[in-house]
């Protein structure tokens, strides 16, 4: 329930992180299992503060950030496979909520595959993680693309 109020509170977003699939999908890949690792480590961290006490709001704010990222990611992911879907059955393009009820069900029968739908599962993961780091959470196209270089600055006036 959660994901589908995400996809009609934020289509935009959601849209443009999905964009960024077909157009960058090794780098978001990258981008997700290094985010993904890095989070391992930022809990792991954060439970061994807990032993002081400290610790303890980290987690929290960690879980709670994990949690969107992986909604936010799966949302984009089902907008995704729910639009290529569409296109490739030349139906009409459906709406965000409804590109992503199609592709839930698409990932959901793929996911049933048993050894398959396992891999299947963890590269959506890593792919999800990788397009709310990257697209920060569809606001940015790539959020690491190097910015253009500042121009010298201009001589004094006399």
């Amino acid at each position: 329930l959660a994901a589908f109020f995400g996809a009609m509170l934020i289509p935009k977003q959601i849209d443009r992180a999905a964009g960024q699939l077909r157009t960058s999908f090794w780098p978001v890949l990258g981008t997700g299992i290094l985010a993904h690792i890095a989070f391992g480590f930022l809990v792991v961290f954060a439970a061994l503060l807990c032993l002081i006490l400290i610790g303890i709001p980290i987690l929290f704010i960690l879980i709670m950030a994990g949690v969107a990222i992986k909604v936010f990611g799966r949302v984009a992911l089902f907008y995704f496979f729910g639009q290529s879907l569409a296109r490739s059955l030349k139906w009409n393009a459906p709406t965000v909520l409804g590109a992503s009820f199609l592709g839930l069900l698409v990932v959901e029968v793929v996911g049933f595959i048993p050894i398959i739908g396992l891999v299947f599962k963890g590269v959506l993961t890593a792919l999800g993680w990788g397009l709310a780091v990257r697209t920060r959470f569809g606001t940015l196209d790539n959020w690491f693309r190097k910015s253009a270089p500042l121009p010298p600055p201009a001589a004094p006036a006399a």
